[in-house]
């Protein structure tokens, strides 16, 4: 999931569903004249479309929660960055999770097997010594 909403793009389609939100929440005075509705959709996609439809969304639901007017185009680009940034901090955390220790990284098969051993023979100490 954070792949995809770091790499997949928003179309007009999406935009428009975006818009749609935003004409519930704050009416749709601006969108009610068709050729105007199609010339907002074509300028946001134009703003927006390089960013993923989750991002966009996550974008109009902040605004939508914040704000009680219509939102400039600079002001969702401007929480697209926030999302994105977090996105990008989680994929983050979540890769270096998943990645193997950098010190087991450089072992050869031989030395792996040779700290086991050495890890063995030091247990063994350890309990005779407890004894």
């Amino acid at each position: 999931m954070l792949v995809q909403a770091l790499t997949s793009r928003s179309s007009e389609q999406d935009i428009a569903k975006q818009i749609a939100r935003l004409a519930a929440n704050f009416g749709d005075a601006r969108v009610s004249d068709p050729a105007i509705r199609r010339l907002l959709i074509r300028e946001w996609t134009e703003a927006m479309g390089m960013h993923s439809p989750v991002i966009v969304h996550g974008a109009v639901s902040k605004h939508i929660a914040a704000s009680r007017f219509w939102p400039t185009v600079a002001e969702i680009l401007a929480l697209i960055k926030a999302i994105r940034s977090e996105f990008e901090a989680d994929l983050a955390h979540h890769r270096r999770k998943l990645a193997p220790p950098p010190e087991r990284m450089d072992r050869t098969p031989e030395e792996v097997a040779q700290r086991i051993a050495s890890l063995a023979k030091m247990k063994q100490m350890h309990r005779s010594q407890a004894q």
